[in-house]
């Protein structure tokens, strides 16, 4: 977390000279990266090292996040047993499970979401994609949310094809085009038409 963390004050650091927006930087995970995308979307502004002098006063909060079937909770229902266990260890407390629930924390602040899962993964249950859309649309934050009902887990782009779910990845250029991320005069959705 303290590494994404200072991934985004990096970049916003560098932003004019490597020609990026600095109020358009974003953060994207996949599976297990997803839980630490939407952790980073909620605890942005948890101390959780000293930035370096070249870092005081910029922040780590991402302007956007793209969770792609993304672990998101701790709690019992709908958690990935393995990642729980790998973050929490075997017996987590209640207060363990609620700190370490991203969905839990969403508030209005929290970054404009884009989310893309399959009904049909075998790994991670879309209910964890469902419950931070669902936590967002109670925040008041907009968010876009699409669960194919083929694709397993793990389908990125080439493992998609042939199934609906390959259409993910214009979706998602759709979606930076709408929100304004994308450099001025460019389009991701003409690139893949």
């Amino acid at each position: 977390m303290a590494d994404a963390q200072r991934a985004i004050r990096l970049v916003r650091a560098h932003a004019s000279e490597w020609n990026l927006n600095p109020q358009q930087i974003g953060f994207m995970g996949f599976s297990a990266a997803g839980h630490l995308a939407a952790s980073l979307a909620t605890g942005y502004d948890k101390n959780l090292y000293t930035p370096r002098e070249d870092e005081q006063g910029i922040s780590a909060r991402p302007d956007f996040v793209m969770l792609v079937y993304p672990v998101v909770t701790m709690q019992d229902a709908g958690v990935h047993a393995g990642s729980r266990d790998a973050l929490l260890g075997k017996t987590p407390t209640p207060e363990q499970k609620y700190a370490r629930s991203p969905e839990e924390h969403v508030d209005t602040s929290t970054p404009e979401t884009f989310i893309v899962h399959a009904d049909d993964d075998p790994s991670v249950s879309p209910a964890n994609a469902v419950a931070f859309y669902s936590a967002l649309q109670q925040a008041g934050v907009k968010a876009e949310l699409h669960v194919f009902r083929d694709g397993g887990h793990g389908f990125g782009i080439a493992g998609a094809d042939p199934l609906p779910a390959a259409g993910w990845p214009d979706l998602l250029a759709g979606w930076l085009d709408r929100i304004g991320a994308l450099p001025d005069g460019h389009s991701l959705l003409e690139k893949t038409l």
